[in-house]
């Protein structure tokens, strides 16, 4: 079972999304959202998951749950699972003509050798990822070889130019 830091309210901007989150794409903002706890967090502004860095991913539950099934066999490193480590703000980006989100992180004060982009796709509820850690690759999600192609390059633009 992925644990992570929070409990997804209260926790800075954690908690503004609890609503379903697959219209944020579609509409460019993300649905505001109470939490079951009634907090003040439900009353922060919304924000669109490509206004967001990686951990924003944790704020949307859809696709917060699809990145826990895609990292759930590197779940042992905290800062994968948290995503919070240094990162760039998300983009939108077209991959083999559907949309994605991209994101990329890394390990705190290791960034060179621990860090991971990502594509998030709300259309099909899924994350594909490719993680680098100490000099090796891996592939979460089981992506397509279009969308590999399209993570390394990513990735490299992100972590090595």
């Amino acid at each position: 079972m992925i644990r992570r830091k929070g409990n997804g309210c209260g926790n800075s901007l954690r908690g503004v999304m609890l609503a379903a989150a697959s219209a944020w794409l579609a509409v460019g903002a993300a649905p505001a959202g109470a939490c079951p706890e009634g907090d003040a967090a439900a009353a922060q502004p919304a924000y669109a998951l490509p206004e967001l860095s990686a951990a924003g991913i944790r704020m949307f539950p859809a696709a917060s749950a699809a990145y826990d099934r895609a990292i759930e066999p590197l779940e042992a490193e905290p800062w994968l699972v948290n995503l919070d480590g240094p990162s760039a703000l998300n983009q939108v980006v077209l991959v083999d003509a559907v949309p994605y989100v991209l994101a990329s992180a890394c390990k705190s004060h290791d960034c060179a050798a621990n860090n991971l982009v990502l594509l998030y796709s709300a259309q099909q509820d899924l994350v594909y990822g490719l993680v680098f850690r100490d000099g090796s690759t891996t592939l979460i999600g089981m992506p397509p070889s279009a969308v590999t192609q399209a993570l390394e390059t990513f990735w490299w633009k992100a972590f090595r130019e």
